[in-house]
């Protein structure tokens, strides 16, 4: 016997923690998603299987959750789970152990095909049937398993019992819940997926069982193809050509109707040696129209396996023909199937068995089989077509759907929803599983859903008028779950679950919330007594001036003393504005006088909430779920059970956790209209609904569909009358009467996703995913969304001079971004009189930039057609041809016949030496015409000729560099002006493109070939104009994350566990050596750029004007570029001081608490390629019918 190796496993039905034990583990299995370990467990000595696959922290695995809810004799058993830590940091993989089952289907058939022989029919009859139970099980539950195919299906050929397994691509199936079309193996995968539905349905698995069957009847797949158009061509050969109507029914919104028309091959010539009822039955599972085809449990009382019904037949031992044939493995146990279709189901035989007949005669069997004939026709209108079997879902499953949905729908009372829900988990206390599932998912709800924090409360507190137990149960969970998101420093978390808490201070005993909001406020001005700079104080006050609303928006009524005095005393730590404020403001003035102060959230969140409490607590954007309508339910909250709330700690030291922590300013795209479409700042509902959004839309990064559709959604999870109707025009608010409200929730939505899109000094995601939200809820409302974004773009367009540099960036990547991604049209001639402004006017360089950057996502003859005719000389000749000009084949250029030379050598693959003697001549006529460095034209003659040779794309020119490699690499170390020479020649090459040379530069970084600090020193050295260039500033921080990134991975090595004394001294002077290196970067640009804001430098303003306008202008940009570089070197110099807080207290943590904080020092510790890159070109070229923005 092998190592014997012991593992804490969780039971794979009731989820309690046990010891396992297992030897002899052996690889019998691998594909892109995992592995399959066979082991015997021990003492025991029973086969196991163990699936292995790498868990994203991010979810929860979907195949775990199916596989505990499943129990079937055709399904493969799911005995225990647990997950073990990988080799590389973050790795975690999940372990199932499974019953072991020896064979599969697959391997079966290929036995056969080896024999030049097909499967015998009765096993194939066996086999199928066997497949049938198994979907019609999991599709009772509303399970797809969508990956059927021969290799799933494991077989035991000693029994003949087929077993279902690999859940990884199953999903409970929600009706109008959009899945993945790109689903199920190849050969098996079903027309409406290849036509791209997302709303597809269980059919799905019943095409995958048909081309499985016709696959062991032929002895090879039925529709072969080698993608997917090409599996589209196999099945058009043999089904013919699909008409529009069945096309409509496979996916409605498909468009493309037109392909060739194939007239149907017949089965009957496809499967010639089969008979009439083997065709009969493939033909009722392989229909185009998925309405069509038979369901599961219709397909198994389908005439072709009659013969399993026969209790004489018995299925032959193929491999081994002289063992003789073998009994058929148990088939009609049913213990759930609709009525009217059990005597069909379940054979004559098997019905004597059940009722215990041990004899009976003919005329017995006959008056049964007439009695269940008199039943049928009872009715003369019965319709004796087989029937769509009725079911009633799982008890788990429909809580469920109940609570994931709970408030989505405008059409139903919400009230009727809670109490709905509250009663059925009442009703079924004694269903462990269903409890268990409950507490799980409602506060799942709370931490990826904040919207429906109220209702998730209402819910729990009708529960505590029926059955207070479970709440006390679920008090503990989520003190539970806020113990350890204290402990990871995940403050957003904390803020969710305590206002879900805040909202059960009606059920809670004494102090309730309150208690746990002044050990915050306590702990939160011991920090800032400590460091009035650190962040942690200010974010626990945020939790507890957020948490505050909620509690007075619950049922408790003797709150309103403890919320003001709570308010009283925040107030000293609130609104003071933070030491770090004036670095995130996104509207520093740039000089004006006029600037706006930036408005502080927490301040303002502060006056607020006094003010609301000095008004009575109104508080009438919250919703109130709890409050009944029938007075009994109302009587009943009231005197219903009080609960202790279980204890919540914090530790001695607290961590900023996964996220850097800032002070948090309120920014709107809709201020100073002259009709109020969002709250104003006065209102605290400004601050509650974009707390809600925010937290919303960065929780559900993963996607964006989502995201989009709970931001179309907004008015559902709010209080009556806070928004006026979706889509109201906006001249349409005028005319509202009254006190009502005007506040349009398209406009409160997008406000919240671009305060994120320009939140600094870094957007908690990547850019392109605040994109990507507002083109879907564009696509999905493009009637209400896009006036709404026309209004931001004109708003943004007119502070751009006055917004922060990184901020009008954003800008102008999401403008561009946007644009392609509905046709490039744009309102143009709003902005003509900008475009005789100045090259350096903050308006005419962001239109410079944004008509660049649309070029860059599609071509220079589309934009130039999209643009009225004042603009059309800001897109010149040069900027449509695809390759520019050589310019030393222009006679007049110096060393022209030099530098043709180059090219020639260059194209020819010559060697270093042979390309050195024309290198000699110019460096030699260069002396002769005295210029300061000869090394200065070689350098441009040939990289210019690199550049010519490369335009064809970029890896042509990454092939050219590589050759060229060692002589550019020779070039920096002799003459630090040559190696800018390699930048100017590349950006004067692409001066009409220059996206293209920015990526060429920053591949010449990558290479070594340049330095940081030549960049740096060519984009900021000289020329005053290049700083209002977008690609300059593209170029230098590009540049400057590249340093950054390099500096915090080169830190993430001291993380490194184990490491011996030489080796952390290694890494600790490494360290030194990089933050070195980046400091002295970061001085070079502040004595670069301070020279620009100052006025002192040397050279002459771009074109030689000089005038005082102009010189103006360049300090204003200097000032700009001066403040983003400053903050960005304070955040790396911050990150530094957060990452030593983890070194210093990693030694000191628990076993649960350093895995909790290991995971978030994970994310903490991430390195960010750089926050401020453009969008991702990945957006389709031309309109989509309908409009981006107005």
């Amino acid at each position: 016997m092998g190592e014997v190796i012991r593992e804490k496993v969780q039971d794979g039905v009731t989820g309690e923690y046990k010891d396992m034990q297992y030897t002899q583990c052996k690889i019998v299995g691998n594909g892109s998603f995992g592995v399959v370990f066979q082991t015997k467990l021990h003492p025991s000595g029973e086969d196991a299987a163990i699936k292995r696959v790498l868990q994203d922290k991010r979810f929860k695995n979907r195949e775990l959750q199916i596989m505990r809810i499943v129990r079937h004799p055709n399904i493969v058993e799911l005995k225990a789970f647990y997950y073990l830590n990988g080799e590389r940091k973050d790795e975690v993989y999940l372990n199932l152990v499974q019953e072991y089952v020896p064979e599969t289907v697959y391997r079966a058939s290929r036995y056969f095909n080896k024999m030049k022989t097909t499967m015998p029919i009765i096993e194939v009859k066996l086999y199928i049937y066997q497949l049938f139970r198994a979907l019609a099980y999991i599709h009772s539950q509303g399970i797809c398993h969508r990956d059927i195919k021969p290799q799933n299906l494991l077989l035991d050929p000693n029994s003949g019992i087929l077993k279902l397994c690999d859940f990884g691509s199953a999903k409970i199936l929600v009706e109008n819940e959009p899945n993945v079309s790109y689903i199920c193996s190849r050969y098996y995968r079903a027309p409406e997926l290849i036509f791209g539905a997302t709303n597809y349905t269980t059919k799905i698995d019943v095409w995958s069982t048909g081309c499985v069957m016709a696959e062991l009847m032929l002895g090879q797949p039925l529709f072969p193809g080698e993608s997917g158009i090409d599996q589209l061509v196999e099945i058009i050969k043999v089904l013919g050509t699909p008409t529009r109507d069945q096309i409509r029914t496979m996916n409605p919104n498909y468009m493309e109707h037109k392909f060739p028309q194939i007239k149907p091959h017949p089965f009957n010539k496809v499967f010639r040696k089969a008979d009439a009822s083997a065709i009969e039955l493939i033909s009722r599972l392989l229909e185009y129209t998925p309405t069509e085809r038979l369901s599961a449990i219709e397909a198994m009382v389908h005439p072709f396996f009659d013969e399993l019904r026969d209790p004489a037949t018995q299925f032959p031992d193929s491999r081994h023909p002289g063992n003789g044939p073998k009994a058929l493995p148990t088939l009609f146990d049913f213990s759930l199937h609709a009525p009217e279709l059990n005597q069909r189901l379940v054979p004559q035989h098997v019905l004597l068995e059940a009722e215990e007949i041990i004899t009976i005669g003919r005329e017995d069997i006959e008056r049964t089989r007439l009695t269940f004939q008199l039943l049928e026709t009872d009715e003369d209108d019965y319709d004796r077509r087989p029937q769509r079997r009725r079911y009633e879902e799982p008890l788990a499953v429909k809580i469920r759907k109940q609570l994931l949905s709970i408030a989505e729908s405008p059409l139903k009372r919400v009230e009727e929803e809670v109490a709905q829900i509250a009663k059925t988990v009442c009703d079924n206390y004694e269903d462990v599983a269903l409890r268990n599932s409950f507490y799980d998912l409602s506060l799942q709800l709370v931490a990826e859903q904040p919207f429906k924090v109220p209702f998730v409360a209402a819910v729990v507190m009708v529960l505590n008028t029926l059955k207070s137990e479970m709440v006390q149960e679920l008090l503990e969970k989520a003190a539970t779950g806020i113990n350890k998101a204290i402990v990871m420093g995940d403050w957003r978390q904390v803020k969710l679950y305590m206002k879900f808490l805040g909202s059960l201070q009606g059920l809670l005993e004494g102090d309730g919330v309150f208690s746990v909001l002044q050990d915050f406020l306590t702990k939160a001005l011991d920090l800032q007594t400590e460091n009035n700079e650190e962040t942690i104080g200010p974010e626990l006050v945020k939790i507890i001036l957020l948490t505050i609303p909620y509690i007075m928006a619950s049922s408790a009524t003797d709150a309103h003393e403890k919320a003001a005095s709570m308010i009283e005393n925040t107030d000293i730590i609130a609104s003071e504005p933070h030491v770090l404020q004036a670095l995130v403001d996104p509207y520093p003035g740039n000089g004006k006088d006029d600037a706006n102060a930036p408005t502080g959230f927490l301040s303002l969140l502060q006056k607020q909430l006094q003010g609301e409490s000095a008004n009575g607590w109104e508080l009438f954007c919250l919703p109130r779920p709890w409050k009944m309508i029938e007075p009994e339910q109302q009587e009943a909250l009231a005197t219903a059970a009080k609960h202790t709330l279980p204890s919540i700690t914090l530790p001695e030291v607290v961590i900023a956790g996964p996220r850097p922590l800032f002070p948090e300013l309120y920014f709107s795209v809709y201020a100073n209209q002259d009709v109020e479409t969002v709250p104003p700042i006065t209102d605290i509902s400004s601050c509650l609904l974009r707390d809600a959004l925010v937290d919303t839309i960065n929780i559900l990064d993963y996607n964006r569909n989502a995201t989009a559709k709970f931001l179309i959604d907004i008015d559902c999870y709010f209080a009556p009358d806070t928004f006026v109707k979706r889509a109201t025009p906006f001249d349409r608010l005028r005319d509202v009467e009254g006190d009502r409200s005007t506040w349009k929730p398209e406009d409160v939505a997008v406000d919240a996703v671009f305060s994120q899109l320009f939140q600094l000094p870094v957007p908690e995601h990547k850019l392109v995913y605040y994109h990507a939200v507002l083109t879907e809820s564009c696509k999905i409302a493009p009637a209400a969304i896009a006036p709404s974004l026309g209004r931001a773009i004109r708003y943004l367009y007119r502070n751009v001079d006055s917004m922060d540099l990184e901020l009008s960036y954003r800008f102008m990547d999401w403008f561009s971004h946007h644009l392609s991604n509905f046709g490039f049209t744009w309102k143009w001639t709003e902005w003509i009189e900008d475009v005789e402004l100045s090259n350096l006017d903050p308006k005419k360089a962001f239109i410079v930039g944004a008509l660049d950057k649309e070029i860059r996502l599609s071509f220079a003859q589309r934009i130039k057609g999209t643009l009225p005719g004042p603009y059309q000389s800001l897109i010149t000749e040069e900027k449509e041809k695809d390759t520019p000009d050589f310019k030393f084949n222009d006679p007049s250029t110096p060393f022209a016949v030099e530098g043709q030379e180059i090219l020639n050598l260059l194209r020819k693959k010559a060697t270093e030496e042979e390309i050195q003697p024309t290198i000699d001549k110019i460096h030699t006529l260069a002396v002769e015409m005295s210029l300061p460095d000869p090394l200065v034209p070689s350098t441009d003659a040939y990289v210019t000729s690199i550049c010519y040779i490369g335009s064809k794309s970029l890896s042509h020119v990454l092939s050219c560099i590589e050759r060229c490699k060692e002589r550019l690499l020779a070039i920096g170390p002799v003459s630090s002006v040559a190696r800018r020479q390699i930048i100017t020649s590349v950006m004067q090459y692409w001066k009409d493109q220059p996206g293209i040379g920015v990526n060429i530069i920053d591949k010449l970084l990558n290479y070594t070939i340049l330095s940081p600090q030549s960049v740096v020193q060519w984009a900021l050295g000289s020329e005053g104009g290049k700083l209002a260039q977008a690609f300059v500033y593209e170029m230098v921080n590009a540049t400057v994350g590249k340093v950054t990134t390099r500096v915090r991975q080169v830190y993430l090595g001291k993380r490194v566990r184990g490491l011996n004394e030489e080796q952390r001294k290694l890494i600790e002077e490494a360290v030194e050596r990089e933050r070195v290196a980046m400091r002295e970067l970061f001085t070079e640009m502040e004595d670069l750029l301070g020279a620009w804001a100052t006025g002192s430098k040397d050279q002459a303003v771009e074109g030689g004007l000089g005038d005082s306008e102009e010189e103006a202008m360049v300090r204003q940009w200097g000032e700009r570029w001066l403040r983003v570089f400053r903050r960005k070197f304070a955040v790396e110099e911050a990150w530094f001081v957060e990452a030593e807080k983890w070194v210093d207290n990693r030694e000191g943590e628990d076993a649960a608490a350093g895995a909790g904080a290991e995971a978030a020092q994970g994310d903490e510790m991430k390195v960010d390629g750089g926050e401020g890159e453009g969008a991702v070109v990945a957006a389709a070229d031309g309109g989509d019918g309908f409009q981006g923005i107005e």
